[in-house]
């Protein structure tokens, strides 16, 4: 596949100011969106795995939800389990409202297009009805809507996350713990500032602008949370699947 950078990058370069300026330059350095990008059926698979996963439990009849609109637990425990939560969160895993790492999963498909909700019934979408055994067609569809947000500032800050995932694999790859602080700083090198001082963007603004393009990369073992509960390390297979999918969102297709 031949690839071109896409406008995001150009629009957010062309932005950049302050003494951060050669910091988000040197991310993008380091996210090598040069590099080929080689997606085969197995690969895409393993990547998606999650999302796969989650079509084929919703199927043709769709799934009931309570009356108070959640999964019923017999389900929250199934995806518990495909998540792999109990390396990363505590309790018995069958509540979505106690499992809130289930309930942002399935709202992340439904702002990809996969998902959606009538009537009671959590159903699959015609597009992700058609991309349940197609993933080269899951990947490119979750990679082409990355970053997920709802106002610029967001889009930023997932431009910048998908930048430092795309680097994940090689030399330059950013401790977890560090990840909150250089999206702060390349947010305020894009002229975003927050309170009275216009001050950088502290942790819990970031996680707020992040958390959907994060929640989609973490379920694709694309990009490791810096939190108490991390769950169990990404294996190096991982790292270089998560890194291309997310250099894949920063490119357009030709």
């Amino acid at each position: 596949m031949a690839a071109q950078p896409v406008d995001r990058l150009e629009i957010l370069s062309g932005r950049l100011r302050g003494q951060f300026k050669d910091f988000v330059g040197k991310l993008i350095a380091e996210a090598d969106l040069g590099a080929q990008i080689d997606v085969d059926q197995d690969t895409a698979a393993a990547t998606v795995r999650s999302y796969a996963w989650l079509l084929d439990a919703v199927g043709s009849a769709g799934i009931p939800l309570t009356k108070a609109g959640y999964l019923p637990p017999a389900v929250v425990r199934a995806a518990a389990s495909e998540l792999r939560l109990e390396d990363e969160w505590i309790g018995k895993l069958n509540r979505e409202d106690y499992t809130p790492q289930v309930y942002e999963f399935r709202q992340t498909a439904r702002s990809l297009g996969l998902l959606r909700v009538h009537r009671g019934r959590l159903l699959s979408t015609r597009l992700g009805a058609s991309l349940h055994d197609d993933p080269i067609g899951l990947w490119t569809h979750l990679a082409g809507r990355l970053p997920l947000a709802s106002h610029e500032a967001g889009y930023d800050a997932g431009v910048l996350l998908l930048l430092i995932a795309a680097a994940q694999a090689g030399p330059n790859a950013a401790d977890p713990t560090d990840v909150d602080i250089k999206i702060a700083l390349g947010l305020h090198a894009c002229g975003w500032g927050f309170g009275p001082t216009v001050r950088p963007a502290d942790k819990h603004e970031v996680d707020q602008l992040t958390w959907e393009t994060g929640t989609v990369l973490r379920r694709l073992r694309a990009h490791d949370a810096a939190s108490a509960f991390r769950g169990r390390e990404r294996s190096e297979a991982e790292k270089g699947r998560g890194a291309a999918f997310a250099r894949a969102a920063l490119l357009t297709w030709a």
